[in-house]
């Protein structure tokens, strides 16, 4: 049934490759790591930074798995255009992939029957399959999400809770309005005791903060937590409508 998903997610690709100015930033930051590398004074964001800093983690993972095809398309000299369906196609894979492990559990769960349905309905959801390959903050913490869900369901509370830090701590703070609410489930029913929780969340997001805060003030030049200036821009100061 994957393949179905993937042969949806690859016609919406095909047929709508331009970009909307929120896909802009992650993938002119892919465009800069594949085809300006370590020359980071280039980089478009250091002229166009933005209202916000954004992350380069997505970005670079999405850069390290399709490097070779695109030095492939360097050497023969493939138009970049190209090289933007390579970029959105293996971010549609991620996320068709982590769907697929979540769609697993599933099944494991509630049945063939039952997933079959649920396949049937997710492909039809033309938001869920058009975005899927956009490159946008959202769709790279989406394979986390999908993942800490997966966990949740299996009852691995370790593996829930790191998924979902890196995904709310990296790349979409929001997300936590969800799976916090995970949490507090367990929590409340004693699936997981508040010292479990302490003893994994104090160093799991400590280890991601800090990760995201050396990664992205190389690229930034100065020291930063991308998310947490968002999370001080949106909320505190209140300007998000800017």
């Amino acid at each position: 049934m994957s393949q179905i998903m993937l042969i949806v997610a690859s016609a919406h690709l095909v047929f709508c490759p331009f970009t909307k100015v929120e896909e802009s930033f992650n993938l002119q930051a892919i465009h800069d790591l594949l085809y300006l590398r370590e020359n980071l004074s280039q980089y478009d964001h250091l002229e166009f930074p933005g209202v916000v800093p954004r992350t380069f983690i997505g970005a670079t993972f999405i850069s390290f798995i399709i490097s070779p095809i695109i030095a492939l398309f360097q050497y023969f000299d493939i138009s970049k255009f190209w090289s933007q369906y390579i970029v959105r196609a293996a971010l549609a894979g991620t996320v068709i992939y982590s769907f697929h492990q979540f769609s697993k559990t599933l099944e494991e769960i509630f049945g063939s029957r039952w997933l079959q349905w649920f396949f049937a309905i997710t492909v039809t959801q033309s938001h869920f399959m058009f975005y899927l390959s956009r490159t946008l903050p959202n769709t790279f913490a989406l394979p986390l999400v999908l993942y800490a869900l997966r966990a949740w369901l299996k009852g691995h509370h370790m593996q829930f809770l790191v998924c979902s830090g890196a995904a709310i701590l990296i790349f979409r703070f929001e997300v936590i309005l969800f799976l916090g609410a995970l949490l507090l489930y367990d929590l409340y029913y004693k699936r997981v005791s508040l010292l479990q929780l302490l003893n994994i969340v104090i160093p799991a997001g400590g280890f991601i903060i800090g990760t995201t805060i050396f990664h992205d003030s190389i690229f930034w030049k100065r020291p930063l937590w991308p998310e947490g200036e968002l999370l001080w821009f949106n909320i505190v100061e209140n300007k998000s409508s800017d």
